[in-house]
């Protein structure tokens, strides 16, 4: 098993693609690039609510308070799925550790 783990790749990725100025195609290229590297292979994808659903039912939130809200929520609930061996970190890719990029929400569905 990998020493790596999905979190970490995509915490790296929210990093290079700032830094670099990736656009979605060329972030995902380098995150496939990373993972091969890196011997990562996915086995569960755990998609959780960011800008909708969740806190954004509280509609005396401002959207950036959504958004840390959901973000917090669903940072906790992996970490708690992960300590009751419901997932794994190896092999889970959890978006929620993909962090602010300057894409618009379409670009970051298209990545």
């Amino acid at each position: 098993m990998s020493d790596f783990s999905f979190r970490a790749i995509l915490q790296e990725v929210t990093a290079v693609t700032n830094e670099r100025g990736y656009d979605p195609y060329e972030a995902y290229a380098w995150l496939y690039e990373q993972t091969i590297k890196k011997g990562l292979i996915s086995k569960t994808y755990a998609s959780t609510s960011i800008t909708s659903g969740g806190h954004a039912r509280d509609t005396s939130l401002e959207m950036q308070h959504i958004i840390a809200r959901n973000t917090e929520s669903a940072r906790l609930l992996a970490e708690q799925l992960a300590t009751d061996r419901q997932i794994e970190a190896s092999s889970t890719i959890e978006p929620v550790f993909v962090g602010k990029t300057q894409w618009t929400q379409g670009e970051y569905m298209e990545f």
